[in-house]
């Protein structure tokens, strides 16, 4: 601003200045700040603004001279993929923001909801009275989520999975308060989903254990650890070898870690993907120099494939070109999936499977018995072979429920024209009951455990074939 003053005196004339309207400059400044704060699809909190509250929220808890409690809840959206996959990723978007709703709706007026990224959300519970008024809330956004979501005049299901873990502000830093309740959310839905687990220690030391096996699995991705061990499969009423199911192994330093503790982690981190094409394109280079042995051209291969892998774009042409590479012939070739594929739309799952099928590879229904499935789903489900699961097997002899089960499951395999395969025969007991109810092929530890590819060709193959 300037002073004029009127000619030869020291009397203001006026005063003269320049003045800008900032209010456009603000706005935008403004903008950019709820940009790099807040979701925009949601328009909640992101992860930034969660952590530095948690930070915040931790101080504050220390300074306290008072006791005061804190609580995080990590919230998953149940087979959140499967919305997307069916639905489109417009209306999953749709479903997202129907959730942040409602969770706006049910918690308490000073707790912070943010979205952490994909189809999970963070609920920050300060000041509670007791650790008790957290599961008060997880109930809330558990029933509130269970009421039906309407998207674009369609009815939709949904269920959360929460985990809640009490804040301990003597923690490091957000991201250690964040991963106790990521680990109580991940027991939640190892116990079926749609249910809210509070983190303890012990779910602690999994949660590190399990985070320790994803880290050397990515380190051995390449296959430097991992070898392919293969079990036969035999005719229960000859005795003769007609197949061989390759199964997966890892060897890390000197211990050997077992399938069923790396396996799930690798399907939940989808490091199954890559680490099943390796085991595919293994087993099938070994299978094919089998079958290159006088009399075994008609040899069998069994190799275990996940849904997560067949939901990967690239798995029909990773088969296709396997296949191919290795001059096998397709129907040698047998994908196992589980069972628990049907409780998630199986019409679904057999489009999918159907160009493999066009490719003339077979397909096993691994673990039969175990997922509660309806036997209409079978009926629909474009399978070859039906596996007996060994939990049914092991008490053929002496539970008469098991018995019926087996008794049935083969009956109904012979009406539908498929195969049976029994999992885990142990004894001749076993062998001779599973022969008189006429079930084909058998697999276990009576006839042989997984083994080395010299130590399998060895015992069964022999230098010059069956004849």
């Amino acid at each position: 601003m300037a002073v004029h003053y009127r000619p030869g005196t020291q009397e203001v004339d006026c005063y003269s200045g320049m003045a800008r309207d900032v209010t456009e400059r603000k706005n935008l400044q403004e903008s950019l700040q709820l940009q790099a704060t807040h979701d925009q699809l949601t328009g909640l909190p992101n992860r930034a603004f969660l952590f530095d509250k948690i930070e915040r929220a931790m101080e504050g808890m220390k300074a306290s001279a008072a006791p005061s409690r804190s609580a995080l809840l990590f919230i998953d959206i149940d087979h959140f993929k499967k919305f997307n996959d069916t639905l489109g990723h417009a209306k999953g978007d749709l479903v997202l923001q129907q959730v942040a709703s409602r969770l706006s709706e049910v918690v308490r007026p000073g707790d912070t909801i943010a979205r952490f990224g994909g189809d999970e959300f963070i609920v920050l519970c300060e000041r509670l009275d007791a650790a008790s008024d957290a599961v008060v809330i997880a109930h809330r956004v558990d029933a509130a989520c269970r009421a039906p979501f309407e998207i674009e005049g369609s009815e939709i299901a949904v269920s959360v999975s929460i985990g809640i873990s009490e804040i301990d502000p003597s923690e490091a830093d957000p991201l250690a308060v964040i991963r106790d309740a990521d680990a109580a959310m991940y027991e939640a839905k190892a116990g079926g989903r749609g249910r809210w687990v509070i983190f303890d220690d012990k779910m602690g030391a999994r949660a590190t254990e399990r985070r320790r096996i994803e880290s050397w699995m990515r380190e051995t991705l390449h296959g430097e650890e991992f070898s392919v061990q293969y079990q036969p499969v035999v005719s229960l009423q000859t005795g003769e070898l007609i197949a061989v199911e390759a199964l997966l192994r890892w060897q890390h330093d000197e211990s050997s870690i077992a399938p069923d503790l790396f396996v799930p982690i690798a399907e939940e981190t989808g490091l199954i993907v890559p680490i099943g094409a390796w085991v595919l394109r293994t087993a099938c280079a070994q299978m094919a120099a089998w079958q290159q042995l006088p009399g075994w051209s008609g040899l069998g291969l069994s190799v275990n494939v996940s849904g997560r892998q067949l939901q990967d774009p690239g798995f029909g042409l990773l088969a296709e070109e396997a296949v191919s590479e290795f001059g096998l012939a397709p129907d040698t070739l047998s994908f196992e999936i589980t069972e628990t594929v049907l409780l998630h739309d199986a019409a679904a799952w057999g489009e999918r499977l159907e160009p493999l099928k066009e490719l003339g590879i077979q397909i096993s229904l691994d673990d039969f018995g175990t997922g509660h499935s309806s036997l209409t789903y079978l009926r629909r489900f474009p399978a070859d072979t039906v596996k007996l699961d060994q939990s049914f097997v092991s008490g053929i002899q002496t539970n008469l429920q098991d018995r019926a089960i087996v008794t049935a499951v083969v009956n109904l395999c012979t009406t539908l024209g498929l195969s049976c395969v029994a999992e885990g025969v142990e004894t001749f007991a076993q062998l001779e009951l599973l022969k008189s109810l006429g079930c084909e092929a058998g697999q276990g530890h009576l006839f042989a455990p997984s083994l080395e590819p010299s130590d399998f060709a060895k015992q069964f193959l022999g230098e010059l074939g069956p004849g």
